[in-house]
């Protein structure tokens, strides 16, 4: 697939918050480099103004109109010509240098660039994580069917308060059995321009599937697989809530579809669906308080969406138009 390899930033303003609409477009091309584009919510919503009957039977209101396109920025290559993200399938923000990181699958590597222009800055690779733990280089099935740790890089989370990184290698198919790489979570640090390589361990079994999307609240990690939500204690090496049986016992659980993305900003839990829609959960009550539909936005084309980060008001999402790939923070 030919990329178009020559920088972007384009800055635009779709839609007005909950008023009226006013819209420009982004410039045409045959095939759109990979982007990051952001989208403010407004701060507060009265959800009772909207969708009335569904508030009266106990259901989130569903929401679109105060979502704005600000801005997109490449992320292949990123500013400056450099690098690239192959597959973007999460986000995380670290406030210790405003930076994000990207979980990219097919490229083998998380990748570290500035929230404000797009720079790129540095990547962590499966090799150097196979370097700092040698034994998570290969690992071997019941079946004795190679299968390795790292080939699956895809979820990526920052403690806000450490600066700790955690990162899920998952497993590439669940229909393959036994599949060729197994979940695993390591646990890494930025210290100036190096990284700390501190542990890592296989995850146990007991989601479904996989984790797609792990974030940490009040230094609490926590892990998205379908549709649950589940607590996962990084010290035991297991889920910090379990039933008699010892399968993880959710504290969340999606209405919206499976469970794709995950940003937080207290009091609330911000959940990315397979659905394309975002909801605004209560985190206090374990409750969905609004539902915005991706799809009806203005200027919002996407097929799929994955990862998410809630940054000073502003939401973010990874997401594929057409067969491109894109990164989009909002």
């Amino acid at each position: 697939m030919r990329m178009i390899s020559k920088p972007t930033l384009i800055a635009s303003i779709l839609a007005a918050i909950i008023g009226s609409i006013h819209g420009a477009e982004t410039p045409r091309t045959r095939e759109l480099p990979r982007k990051v584009v952001n989208i403010p919510l407004a701060p507060e919503i009265d959800t009772r103004q909207f969708d009335g009957l569904a508030q009266a039977a106990g259901k989130p209101a569903q929401i679109s109109r105060d979502l704005v396109l600000v801005r997109t920025i490449d992320t292949k290559p990123f500013a400056g010509g450099s690098q690239g993200v192959s597959d973007s399938e999460s986000l995380a923000y670290c406030p210790q240098d405003d930076t994000f990181w990207i979980g990219d699958d097919d490229g083998k590597a998380v990748h570290q660039f500035a929230r404000s222009d797009g720079r790129f800055i540095m990547k962590v690779t499966a090799a150097n994580l196979m370097a700092a733990f040698p034994a998570a280089g290969r690992c071997v099935s019941e079946k004795s069917t190679r299968c390795f740790y790292t080939n699956e890089l895809e979820a990526v989370a920052c403690n806000r308060a450490t600066g700790d990184i955690y990162i899920v290698n998952t497993v590439n198919d669940p229909k393959l059995n036994p599949p060729v790489d197994k979940q695993a979570i390591f646990k890494i640090r930025k210290t100036g321009t190096s990284i700390v390589y501190d542990s890592w361990h296989p995850l146990p079994p007991g989601i479904k599937n996989k984790f797609d999307a792990i974030i940490v609240i009040d230094g609490a990690l926590y892990g998205g697989g379908d549709k649950a939500l589940v607590e996962y204690d990084f010290q035991r090496q297991n889920y910090a809530r379990r039933d008699a049986q010892g399968n993880p016992t959710p504290v969340y659980t999606s209405r919206q579809g499976n469970i794709v993305g995950l940003g937080y900003e207290s009091p609330y839990l911000w959940v990315l669906t397979s659905k394309k829609r975002i909801v605004k959960v209560d985190w206090g009550a374990k409750s969905d308080d609004a539902v915005w539909d991706l799809m009806s936005v203005p200027g919002v084309k996407l097929k799929l969406a994955k990862g998410m980060q809630a940054v000073l008001g502003e939401f973010s999402w990874s997401t594929a138009i057409r067969r491109t790939r894109f990164s989009c923070f909002a």
